[in-house]
């Protein structure tokens, strides 16, 4: 199915350059969902949580219409597909970016015969665009639904 954002989403890889980008889109994207599911928000804490998972070479920059919203890491593994994160800024979400990108992730997925394994924080709304897109519920523990998407 084409998806009419194709022509205004492009992905490049993430540099060293895109740091500060990335972590305040992290910051933006995650603070209401931090805040529901755990009451506060520990701005140094999360400063360190985005350090420890960015690693520039293994993401990449989300753009719409050449501007960038985002950033996604991607692992493809000899059994599976494993998306670590997928994050947009909240001035551009429910515009269909994060769905056309997850499109794109199953469609690979669909051709190269390999299941997709994402985790969500368990109050991120995020879960319901997973479930919508065939995504189903293979584990939860105290913070987070493990979630796979079955090509077959």
């Amino acid at each position: 199915r084409m998806h009419l954002l194709y022509d205004k989403i492009t992905l490049r890889p993430a540099t060293v350059l895109d740091t500060e980008f990335a972590r305040s889109v992290h910051h933006a994207a995650l603070r209401e969902v931090v805040c529901r599911q755990f009451g506060l928000w520990d701005e140094g804490a999360q400063d360190k949580y985005f350090a420890d998972g960015w690693q520039p070479g293994l993401f990449q920059i989300v753009l719409y219409e050449g501007d960038r919203c985002g950033y996604l890491r991607v692992e493809t593994r000899a059994d599976q597909l494993m998306i670590h994160e997928i994050n947009l800024h909240p001035d551009v979400q429910n515009r269909g970016i994060g769905t056309s990108l997850l499109q794109d992730v199953l469609a690979a997925s669909s051709k190269g015969r390999k299941p997709v394994h994402l985790q969500v924080l368990r109050e991120n709304k995020a879960a319901g665009l997973y479930r919508e897109l065939g995504f189903t519920e293979i584990d939860r523990n105290s913070t987070h639904i493990k979630m796979q998407y079955d090509p077959e």
